[in-house]
């Protein structure tokens, strides 16, 4: 079996980390497990990202994270693990 490469390894870290942000985080962003809470987690990361709270930078912030790293982060943001229950409940990913 062969080593990943560079861009493989550095792929997953970024995947790791900005996953592990958004479970430290999402329970900042009120109301919990809504439209409205998943747009100030976005705009937190464009504003975290060095752009201006321009509308025009956010529409750009989206385009650029593409829509399977936007899937997987609406994925890990709206999912919830109750272990006392034994239960993954995860949002609908529209």
């Amino acid at each position: 079996m062969s080593l990943p490469d560079s861009d493989q390894l550095q792929g997953t870290l970024v995947d790791f980390a900005l996953v592990e942000l958004i479970r430290q985080h999402r329970l900042s962003f009120q109301p919990l497990w809504t439209v409205d809470s998943w747009a100030k987690l976005m705009i937190w990361l464009a504003l975290n990202c060095g752009l201006s709270s321009d509308k025009g930078n956010f529409e750009h912030f989206a385009q650029s994270l593409g829509e399977r790293i936007t899937t997987r982060l609406r994925r890990s943001f709206f999912e919830r693990e109750l272990a006392d229950l034994e239960l993954h409940v995860t949002g609908r990913s529209s």
